[in-house]
């Protein structure tokens, strides 16, 4: 297979022990209609079999470039790592267990190319895994539920980002304005202190047909304190001020008057995060 000169769009996949899932997820990448793409697989420090499959597949197509990282980078500097990697014109993250439909690439691509004033474009997605009921009504994802469009007025964008999920964090960026987004700081929820100054530079469009499907058991966790720390390099003093990233990044962008006016919108954001905290503690004390 002939490499194109000049590839339009990065997909960039984090993989960190991930030999469960990812020969489907590479493969639902390779098997898009719109093949005019480089692969990325940064692979944190794995310890399982994720590094013999990366280098299999990367002998039989040439489109692939598989990097070994020396030592964990945690979530998000990989994340960091995959983005800053890129030099073509749009950039998209893939988690390494979850899979697209085969036209995924080339409707959200379509979008761009045809609407200058968008910064990204995502499907509507749905879920599968054992965790999947979580995501759903009534046995069913609603419209909107995982991702939301982002079009018009700044700050209305931002209010709208406040309460939403962060699944858009997956979708298909311009690559020059992600990458002047891109926060230096270490922090999990990085999705939102990335898109609000990201969204200053255009829109966010959801196409509303399901063409990515996420697994619900890798956004699971049995201690959330536990993940954080070992997965995303959070000490004990981040958990504490965990939302600060996120007013941080409103204070820069918007303005005071803006996160004061708005404040409950923070306030619902801090809640739902420590939420999961506090059900962590209560187990822990039930178990011992």
């Amino acid at each position: 297979m002939e490499t194109p000169e000049q590839p339009l769009v990065t997909v960039g996949i984090p993989a960190f022990n991930s030999e469960k899932n990812l020969s489907k997820s590479i493969e639902s990448v390779l098997n898009q209609t719109f093949q005019n793409f480089i692969l990325i697989i940064s692979d944190n420090a794995s310890t399982d079999l994720t590094s013999n499959i990366c280098m299999e597949y990367a002998k039989k197509d040439n489109r692939i470039k598989y990097i070994r990282q020396e030592k964990n980078l945690f979530v998000w500097g990989n994340f960091r790592f995959l983005a800053n990697s890129c030099n073509t014109k749009y950039f998209v993250w893939f988690a390494s267990d979850d899979c697209w439909e085969p036209t995924f690439l080339e409707k959200n691509i379509e979008i761009l190319e045809s609407n200058q004033n968008l910064v990204g474009s995502i499907t509507e997605i749905d879920f599968f895994g054992r965790y999947m009921n979580r995501f759903q009504t009534n046995g069913k994802i609603e419209k909107h539920s995982a991702v939301r469009p982002f079009l018009g007025k700044y700050s209305e964008k931002i209010k709208l980002l406040l309460k939403s999920p962060a699944s858009m964090i997956y979708g298909v960026y311009r690559t020059e304005p992600l990458q002047k987004s891109i926060p230096k700081s270490l922090n999990w929820r990085h999705e939102y202190e990335l898109l609000i100054p990201l969204l200053k530079h255009g829109d966010f469009y959801v196409i509303d047909n399901v063409l990515m499907h996420r697994n619900a058991d890798g956004m699971s966790s049995s201690s959330e304190i536990h993940a954080l720390r070992a997965s995303a390099g959070i000490p004990i003093t981040g958990i504490v001020f965990l939302r600060w990233p996120i007013i941080r990044a409103s204070l820069k962008n918007l303005g005071l008057k803006f996160v004061l006016k708005n404040s409950y919108l923070y306030v619902r954001l801090m809640y739902t995060g420590y939420g999961r905290f506090m059900l962590d503690l209560l187990r822990s004390i039930k178990k011992n």
